[in-house]
């Protein structure tokens, strides 16, 4: 699930996100994590669990498909990447530790757009 969220024109280079209540009606609420101005972001929701970290890889811009990028770990559950270089839209698809690819469809990121997006990761058994 990808949601575009605004950039936040005011002072403090804070973000705002949208949050679903239960009636389906979005409410904006302030977000702790702070978006570069000018700049493609993607905020990723997901707990990788302790030790492990979330990797983008892609087309467009910096990102390959052959290694991928550190994502920022801004809390628990949150990994930020931003680019000030995608002129152009870019696919991409996110990575524990860089070696498992969430399932699904390529992911797209619109330039010049902050997104939240939620990966499925499919569960592994020992």
């Amino acid at each position: 699930m990808t949601t575009k969220v605004k950039k936040s024109k005011s002072n403090n280079n804070k973000g705002t996100s949208n949050s679903v209540k239960k009636n389906g009606k979005a409410s904006k609420s302030k977000s702790k994590t702070s978006y570069p101005k000018n700049e493609t972001s993607v905020l990723v929701i997901f707990d990788t669990g302790y030790g492990n970290d979330l990797y983008i890889r892609g087309s467009g811009s910096e990102l390959n498909w052959d290694k991928g990028i550190l994502m920022a770990n801004q809390n628990s559950d949150e990994w930020l990447w931003s680019s000030d270089n995608i002129r152009e839209d870019v696919e991409c698809k996110f990575l524990i530790n860089d070696e498992i690819w969430e399932v699904g469809d390529n992911v797209t990121i619109t330039a010049g757009e902050i997104q939240i997006y939620i990966p499925k990761f499919q569960n592994k058994q020992k």
